[in-house]
């Protein structure tokens, strides 16, 4: 069964669903992500939330036309883009103890993974980099300014 096929609250499906992807309602990008977070931060066990830190990212610009690759959307032909008004996606860093800090140099070496099922993309979740490459391969490309993506991160807590 999938949210989309389930006549349930928000909170069930989220705990109801068999993994992340059958949570998964077309358009409703907003409501997916809330599913994901609430699933992630309240009932996974042992509750994930202990081990990464968790943010929602809306992604858009100005112009309210931001081009996405690699997009469910595209069934067709994932390699061809989807214009999104808006879109929204999760976030979610390892936190990191003191014993995975290089003492050298101080360097960190947290993992950010995206939480994203419209996309194509994998492993799920998708590393943060080739997340960003796989989605907007265009943007170093010569693509007209306001067509780039802004984005705008809020922790999960807080969504």
């Amino acid at each position: 069964e999938t949210a989309s096929s389930l006549h349930l609250s928000a909170e069930e499906t989220a705990i109801k669903c068999s993994n992340d992807h059958d949570l998964r309602v077309s358009c409703y990008c907003e409501e997916n992500a809330w599913r994901l977070v609430h699933r992630c931060l309240f009932h996974s066990d042992p509750p994930k939330g202990n081990e990464w830190d968790y943010h929602v990212i809306f992604i858009s610009n100005e112009d309210r036309c931001c081009p996405m690759f690699m997009q469910r959307a595209r069934p067709k032909d994932p390699r061809e883009y989807v214009c999104w008004d808006y879109h929204v996606i999760v976030l979610r860093t390892r936190k990191i103890g003191v014993e995975e800090i290089d003492r050298g140099n101080g360097t960190n070496y947290a993992t950010s993974e995206i939480l994203d099922i419209d996309t194509w993309l994998t492993p799920y979740p998708c590393p943060l980099e080739k997340y960003l490459n796989g989605t907007f391969p265009h943007v170093d490309d010569e693509l007209d300014p306001k067509y780039s993506p802004c984005f705008r991160v809020v922790p999960a807590k807080d969504y």
